[in-house]
């Protein structure tokens, strides 16, 4: 659509409105155009643009900005605020009136990925949603104690339990653990305890007190010679007892 400005009786070189009662000579006029402009009214929805578009011109049309929003994909530009029907890329040079469009948005999925170093998991987290977020489940490891998720191989700072509804982006967590210890006991041939240590599971217990000791008796002396059973790597608590030959 093209406007007319005005009517002129010289080449539209002065605007002229009406004629004169007086006027009785015959009259020529031209008309003047000018080029419309209309308005463009862009619904960002939650979103934010660099750049806002508020108006085009007949016969140039304009391209719509896309817009941005945490968390979200853009999903195009529709007519009508349900954002139904076919996405608006651009208002084209034959278009005309006034515009307004509404952005759609599309939440984003991430991907986590949990690396549990010798654990395992009953339920695996292999995505979140921006907006919702996730919890981190908890994985078990024999004879050893969770300590937590990080977002570090290195499992240093502070232990992560779950993916808020603000976070995005892709997820990458490594479970720290923590080696069990059990109850190592020495004790003597009447059961008398010779000594009581903490030992790391896998770890080969050591007794470290004075050789243990038999009183001998009308028949016999006794030498100490060994422990039962015989010491191996630990893999629970254990009781070892002096034998005496």
């Amino acid at each position: 659509e093209i406007m007319r400005s005005d009517w002129s009786s010289d080449v539209c070189s002065s605007d002229l409105t009406e004629i004169g009662a007086s006027e009785t000579e015959d009259k020529t006029f031209w008309a003047k155009w000018t080029v419309a402009e209309y308005s463009v009214n862009l619904n960002v929805n939650g979103g934010t643009l660099a750049e806002n578009l508020t108006e085009y011109t007949y016969g140039e049309g304009a391209v719509l900005p896309e817009p941005h929003k945490d968390g979200y994909n853009f999903a195009g530009w529709f007519d009508n605020a349900e954002c139904e029907g076919t996405a608006v890329t651009e208002i084209t040079a034959k278009d005309f009136g006034n515009k307004e469009y509404w952005a759609k948005w599309a939440e984003n999925g991430y991907s986590v990925t949990l690396n549990t170093n010798g654990g395992t998991l009953a339920e695996n987290l292999t995505e979140y949603t921006y907006g919702e977020g996730a919890v981190l489940p908890v994985p078990s490891r024999d004879n050893y104690t969770f300590e937590g998720w990080f977002d570090n191989a290195e499992c240093e700072g502070t232990a992560v339990t779950e993916i808020s509804a603000q976070d995005m982006g892709n997820k990458v967590y490594w479970a720290k653990w923590k080696t069990n210890e059990y109850v190592i006991r020495f004790v003597n041939y009447n059961n008398r305890l010779l000594q009581k240590t903490n030992v790391e599971f896998g770890k080969r217990p050591e007794y470290t007190g004075a050789v243990p000791e038999k009183d001998a008796d009308d028949k016999y002396t006794y030498t100490f010679s060994g422990w039962s059973p015989a010491i191996t790597s630990v893999a629970g608590d254990a009781t070892y007892t002096a034998q005496f030959e």
